[in-house]
């Protein structure tokens, strides 16, 4: 907390922002392979557009991002052929609202 205070932005943005990098890093060094983070991350579908950027862009982990990719690709075509390839329209939910990433983050 005295470190948080310490620093030149809000402390409590500041705590938030250690938190998400924290748990970022967790995500990609230690969650990839776990099987009941794996299965929460295909029920949501993924990250958000920011969060996944920030995956990308910020913390460049080429295996742990390929092993995200593939499990949602290989969901993704399951459902798709559950579908018996008819098209549904359903209310989805806020992308945002799914994102592990921003429940961590509102939490």
């Amino acid at each position: 907390m005295l470190k948080a205070l310490e620093q030149p932005e809000c402390p409590i943005c500041y705590l938030i922002v250690d938190y998400l990098d924290k748990y970022l890093k967790s995500i990609l060094y230690e969650q990839v392979n776990n099987v009941f983070f794996r299965a929460k991350l295909r029920e949501n579908q993924g990250f958000c557009n920011r969060h996944s950027y920030s995956l990308l862009e910020d913390y460049r982990d080429p295996l742990a991002i390929a092993l995200i990719s593939r499990e949602l690709i290989e969901n993704k075509i399951e459902n798709f052929k559950k579908s018996s390839l008819k098209i549904k329209f359903k209310k989805t939910k806020n992308k945002e609202q799914g994102c592990l990433i921003c429940q961590a983050e509102r939490e």
